[in-house]
């Protein structure tokens, strides 16, 4: 078994990294049960209903741009692409993400002697997914083309199924002025087609579908498409 320390614990907000100001996440995977108690029934009974999935999040009080009282402040009644990466973001690790998280709740504490604290609230808004990275967010900005390592999933599937990205850093001067993001698929691990793809030209986030058979490796592909760039991201994907 593959234990995990919190210290690698990633939390992505739209365009921004909140992982260095977050101090504590709980993420619950809950679903409404509504009594279907009959007179006659020796004991309580329930059906399943919708889920109702909310995180929770602690986060240190920092009011620069794309710092956590931004991010926090601006998901308040605005959907946003949220990925959260308990045991950290490597290459096919485990995480969960909402294409249209809608936060309820963000207050802030401010005691002696302690930091100002805020907690959050957020609610994955019915779209609470299980995805796995396709690729760990750079630690520093790429500047070149970029082929992923590839992901075995043992088999293909033919349901379709969903992307996301966030782009936290991006620079591009000359050509088209642009990344492009590349969601792409073999069968044999050598020779490689496009799922979907998607261009970027400034700091963005976004949860894209994809229908059809998805074959058994997966990988993503990073291209400049300018004479000169650079790019900090987080590229994740889920089989339906």
């Amino acid at each position: 078994m593959a234990k995990k320390h919190s210290k690698t614990t990633r939390v992505f907000v739209d365009d921004a990294d909140l992982s260095g100001s977050s101090t504590s996440l709980t993420l619950p995977n809950s679903r409404v049960l509504s009594e279907a108690t009959g007179f006659s029934d020796g004991g309580r009974k329930y059906l399943g209903g919708p889920s109702e999935d909310v995180f929770s999040i602690e986060t240190i009080f920092d009011e620069a741009t794309d710092e956590s009282d931004e991010e926090w402040q601006g998901i308040l009644g605005t959907e946003k692409v949220v990925t959260l990466w308990p045991g950290g973001d490597a290459i096919s690790a485990v995480g969960y993400g909402s294409g249209n998280a809608l936060g309820s709740r963000y207050s802030l504490s401010s005691r002696v002697p302690d930091m100002v604290i805020g907690s959050v609230e957020v609610n994955m808004n019915a779209q609470s997914e299980r995805i796995k990275s396709l690729q760990v967010k750079d630690t520093s900005a790429i500047t070149a083309n970029e082929n992923g390592t590839s992901i075995d999933d043992s088999a293909s599937s033919s349901s379709g199924g969903s992307w996301y990205y966030h782009v936290f850093t991006l620079t591009a001067s000359g050509g088209n002025t642009r990344w492009v993001l590349h969601l792409q698929d073999s069968a044999n691990d050598s020779t490689w087609a496009d799922v979907d793809t998607v261009n970027v030209t400034a700091q963005t986030s976004g949860r894209r579908t994809f229908s059809g058979t998805l074959d058994r490796y997966v990988r993503q592909q990073r291209i400049l498409d300018a004479t000169s760039g650079t790019l900090i991201s987080s590229i994740s994907y889920l089989r339906s």
